[in-house]
């Protein structure tokens, strides 16, 4: 079993990575994409192992979360992924939308002073490969415009007032990982499907 998370601010382009490497990878290897963090619909998204669940739609209803109902829906996502990951045969690959790092990105705007290993203790889902995505702030927030308007004056808000953050978290987890992490700026154009097997064949062939 494999796991290649995908981490980054809304918009930095995780959903379209995901996507051209699972479209080359899936020839070769059973694929499962995943949310590590986050939300999801509740009506079976096909694009992710979304099962349709009641739980998820009244969460998504909820408009006035607060940083327990975000910690709750990543517990819930944990426990969900946990089980997904046991019931398939150990050659899968896992495309995971955030791991923990972006959990831990979440916990430091109310609690600024915790620290990764606090967060990295907690995960049990530990992914063997973090590709960062990390385009400019003035880049993502040009791509929030595509959005609806709910999404996204929620995105910009996160961007205007959490920016620097984000970048003193990705900063912070270089350091704690190492060569386990690759950052891609992904500015103008996202990687091609070539480039982002290049970056991940490696781990591939180690784990064959």
């Amino acid at each position: 079993m494999t796991i290649i998370s995908f981490d980054g601010l809304n918009r930095s382009g995780k959903g379209t990575q995901i996507f051209l490497l699972n479209q080359k990878l899936n020839k070769d290897y059973p694929i499962e994409i995943i949310r590590g963090d986050g939300s999801r619909e509740g009506i079976g998204n096909p694009k992710y192992y979304d099962p349709p669940s009641e739980w998820w739609v009244d969460w998504q209803r909820n408009k006035e979360k607060s940083i327990g109902d975000w910690n709750q829906a990543y517990l819930k996502l944990k426990y969900e992924n946990l089980n997904r990951i046991s019931e398939l045969p150990p050659e899968t690959i896992f495309l995971m939308d955030r791991c923990y790092i972006s959990r831990w990105f979440t916990v430091r705007q109310s609690h600024p002073d915790t620290i990764l290993s606090e967060v990295y203790s907690k995960a049990e889902i530990i992914p063997h490969l973090y590709i960062i995505l990390n385009p400019s702030k003035k880049t993502l927030l040009e791509r929030c415009d595509l959005d609806d308007s709910e999404k996204r004056t929620f995105r910009k808000g996160v961007i205007e007032n959490h920016y620097p953050l984000w970048g003193d978290v990705i900063r912070d987890a270089k350091k704690y990982l190492g060569d386990e992490m690759d950052i891609l700026p992904s500015e103008d154009l996202f990687k091609t499907e070539r480039e982002i097997e290049n970056i991940v064949s490696h781990l591939i062939h180690e784990k064959k």
